[in-house]
């Protein structure tokens, strides 16, 4: 995957520009990319950013599964957030 590719090489604000030009197209990102996604923030420590991407997950329609919730809490949990968690 093109978008675990920019991340795995520190490039989450090319990441970010492929997921809205995406959008714009009118092309929406699936469960497993909402989680790369949001596992690229966390490991980048924007905390907020994460949450929002799972929020917009959620606001997609998609349903929470083990790959989401385990990014969501070890996310959570690398940072501290261990009640959020």
């Amino acid at each position: 995957m093109v978008i675990s590719g920019f991340f795995s090489n520190s490039r989450l604000d090319k990441e970010m520009e492929i997921v809205e030009d995406m959008v714009r197209s009118g092309h929406f990102p699936d469960k497993m990319m909402f989680a790369t996604i949001m596992d690229a923030h966390f490991k980048a420590g924007k905390l907020k950013a994460a949450s929002n991407v799972y929020k917009e997950l959620l606001a997609r329609g998609f349903e929470p599964d083990i790959v989401s919730l385990s990014t969501l809490m070890d996310g959570l949990s690398n940072h501290g957030h261990l009640q959020e968690a």
